[in-house]
C-alpha cells in the first residue's frame, strides 16, 4: 500500500465518524421526550435547571432541561447550531479519548491510531449502547454530558498511573492553578451523574488496598495536598450536594420505567424480605455482566485468530507489560466491575453504564494492540480497508433513517401548526421511525406514547391507535 493510500485511509477512518455525529445531531428530530420538556418553548434556563435538580438532582438533566428550549423541532439556523456542535464535540471528544487510553499516546495521522479511533466508534455503534447517544436530545445531552467529563477526569488519573505528568500546562502560574481547575472538573464529573462519582471513589479504595497488598508505600499527605486531593474534594462536594441537598437516588424508586420495566429493588425490600431480594440481584448480575460483555466476547474471537495467525512466533512470546500498565488495568478494571456491580438492584438500561463500557473499549482495545500487533506487523494494512465497510454501512444506514424520518415527521408537524383544531392525532406509522435490531440506528418518535397528549405548536397531540 503507497504512502498515499495509507494517508487516504487514515482520512477516512476519522472521518466517517465526524460525518455520522453531524448526521445524528443536525438531522435528527426532537423525540417526544424533548418536546415534554420544552423543545421549542420560551427559554427559562434557571426555572428549568431548577425543576431539573428537583428531579433527578443531577447536572446532566440539569444542562438538558435548560437548553433544549433553544432547539426546534428540526434544525434551522439559530441558537442550537451552538449547542448541536458542542454535541459534535463531545461525542468526537469521547472517540478520541477512548482512543487515546488505548494507544497511550495522542491519536497520529496514520492507520493503525486511525483504525484504533475507527474501532472504538463501531464498538459503540453497533451494539445497543450506541442508542443513548442518538435517540434523542435528553438522552443525548444527558449522557454525552455525563461520558465527556467522566473520562476526561479518568484522563488525568490514567496518566498519572502511567507515570506521566498529569498537568498539561507549563506556565508556572498555570500549574499553580491545575489543583482548582481539578476541584472544578471533579465537582462537575461528580454533580453530572449521582452513580458515577460514588464508583471512582469506591476504585480509589479499592486500589490502595491493592498498592497494600503489593507493599507499595502510601503517601497520604501528598495526595491530599495535590491535584488529586483536589479532584476527590471536588467528587465530595458533589455527592454531598446530590444526595444531601437534592434527592439523591429517589428518581429510580419513582420511576414507573425503572421499578416495572428494569425490576428496580429497594434498599428498604432487601431488609424487609432477604431471600427474594439475594435471589433478584443474583440475576439482576447475571443479565447486566452478560450483557455488558457479549461485544468483547464477539471481539475476541478475531483477536485470538490474530494472535494465532502471526508469523513472527517470537514476537507472541515476548509480550510483556510494565507496572505502570498493570496498575492501569487493575484499576480500571476494578473501576469498571464495581460500575455494574452499584447497579445491583436494577436490571440496568444500558446507558447508565456508559462511563463503564467507554473505559472497557479502551481496556479492550489497549490489551489487543499488545496482544497482536508486534513491531513489524503490517496487520493494519490489511485491517484499514475492512473497518470502512462497517463503517460506511453505519453512517450510510443512519443517514437514511434520518432523511426517511424527517420526510414523514415534517409534514406531520407542519400539518400540526397549520391545522385549525386545537387537538388532533398522527398515525403511529408515522411517529415510529425506522430502526435495526439490536443496532437500531433510527431515532425515537416525535412523540412519546407514554407522554401523550403532548403540546406541540401550541395544540393538543396525540398517536391515533391510543387513543380511547
Amino acid at each position: 500500500m503507497s504512502d498515499r493510500l495509507k494517508k487516504l485511509f487514515s482520512v477516512l477512518l476519522y472521518l466517517l465518524p465526524i460525518i455520522f455525529f453531524f448526521v445524528c445531531y443536525f438531522l435528527i428530530i426532537t423525540s417526544g421526550e424533548d418536546v415534554l420538556q420544552g423543545a421549542e418553548t420560551t427559554p427559562d434556563v434557571i426555572g428549568d435547571g431548577a425543576a431539573a435538580f428537583n428531579h433527578s438532582s443531577r447536572l446532566a438533566d440539569m444542562y438538558a432541561w435548560s437548553v433544549i428550549n433553544f432547539f426546534n423541532y428540526s434544525f434551522q439556523f439559530g441558537p442550537d447550531t451552538i449547542f448541536r456542535l458542542i454535541d459534535v464535540f463531545a461525542a468526537i471528544s469521547i472517540i478520541y479519548m477512548i482512543t487515546y487510553i488505548a494507544l497511550k499516546h495522542r491519536p497520529r495521522l496514520n492507520l493503525k491510531d486511525a483504525s484504533i479511533f475507527n474501532l472504538s466508534f463501531l464498538f459503540i455503534f453497533l451494539t445497543q449502547h450506541g442508542y443513548t447517544l442518538y435517540s434523542g436530545f435528553s438522552a443525548i445531552h444527558n449522557y454525552l454530558f455525563i461520558a465527556f467529563f467522566t473520562l476526561l477526569l479518568l484522563v488525568f488519573y490514567v496518566r498519572d498511573l502511567w507515570g506521566k505528568e498529569a498537568c498539561p500546562f507549563k506556565n508556572r502560574i498555570a500549574k499553580k492553578c491545575f489543583p482548582l481547575l481539578m476541584f472544578i472538573l471533579g465537582f462537575i464529573s461528580g454533580f453530572a451523574s449521582n452513580i458515577t462519582s460514588i464508583v471512582f471513589l469506591l476504585t480509589l479504595v479499592v486500589y490502595v488496598v491493592y498498592l497494600i497488598v503489593k507493599k507499595k508505600k502510601i503517601n497520604i499527605k501528598s495526595f491530599i495536598f495535590s491535584w488529586r486531593g483536589a479532584s476527590v474534594l471536588g467528587l465530595l462536594v458533589s455527592i454531598a450536594l446530590i444526595y444531601l441537598a437534592g434527592n439523591g437516588l429517589s428518581d429510580y424508586e419513582t420511576s414507573a420505567d425503572y421499578v416495572v420495566t428494569y425490576d428496580y429493588l429497594p434498599i428498604a425490600d432487601i431488609f424487609t424480605n432477604p431471600l427474594d431480594s439475594i435471589k433478584r440481584i443474583i440475576i439482576h448480575n447475571f443479565k447486566n455482566f452478560g450483557r455488558f460483555v457479549v461485544p468483547f466476547i464477539i471481539a475476541t474471537i478475531p483477536v485470538v485468530i490474530s494472535y494465532f495467525t502471526l508469523k513472527n512466533k517470537k514476537l507472541q512470546n515476548s509480550i510483556k507489560l510494565s507496572i505502570q500498565d498493570k496498575n492501569f488495568l487493575f484499576a480500571a478494571i476494578s473501576f469498571i466491575v464495581l460500575h455494574i456491580l452499584v447497579f445491583s438492584q436494577i436490571a440496568y438500561p444500558t446507558r447508565l453504564v456508559l462511563p463503564a463500557y467507554l473505559l472497557a473499549i479502551a481496556v479492550f482495545l489497549f490489551i489487543a494492540i499488545r496482544i497482536i500487533v508486534p513491531k513489524k506487523t503490517r496487520i493494519f494494512v490489511y485491517l484499514a480497508p475492512l473497518l470502512l465497510i462497517p463503517s460506511l454501512a453505519v453512517v450510510t444506514t443512519r443517514t437514511y433513517f434520518a432523511i426517511d424520518y424527517r420526510e414523514k415527521a415534517l409534514p406531520a408537524l407542519e400539518s400540526i401548526r397549520t391545522s385549525t383544531e386545537e387537538s388532533l392525532c398522527i398515525p403511529k406509522a408515522i411517529v415510529d421511525s425506522k430502526n435495526l435490531p439490536v443496532v437500531h440506528l433510527g431515532q425515537d418518535g416525535f412523540l412519546a406514547e407514554w407522554a401523550v397528549p403532548q403540546t406541540v405548536y401550541g395544540k393538543t397531540v396525540t398517536i391515533c391507535e391510543l387513543q380511547k
